[in-house]
This record gives structure tokens, sequence and C-alpha cells, in this order.
């Protein structure tokens, strides 16, 4: 439930990102961030 919620988050950051018109790159930088801490989150709850 914890993992969904950060990738509803990564979601909206990557709608603000388009929003305020960050280059192409930073998306895959939210989308790396988000599998970490999902991982991360994974690893932690096993």
């Amino acid at each position: 439930m914890l993992a969904g919620g950060v990738v509803i988050a990564a979601g909206f950051a990557i709608g603000i990102v388009e929003l305020l018109g960050f280059p192409k790159g930073t998306i895959w930088l939210v989308v790396a961030a988000a599998a970490a801490i999902v991982a991360a989150i994974r690893a932690v709850t096993r």
C-alpha cells in the first residue's frame, strides 16, 4: 500500500515536471527515484 502511494506521488511529480517545462531527462530522474524507493520499501517489509 505504501509503495502504491509512492507510485501515485511519482505520477504527480512527473506532471509537475511537465508543467514547469523541465528537461526531458528530469522525468527519468523522478522515475528512477520512485523505483528506488519502491525497491527499498519492498526490501524492508519482507
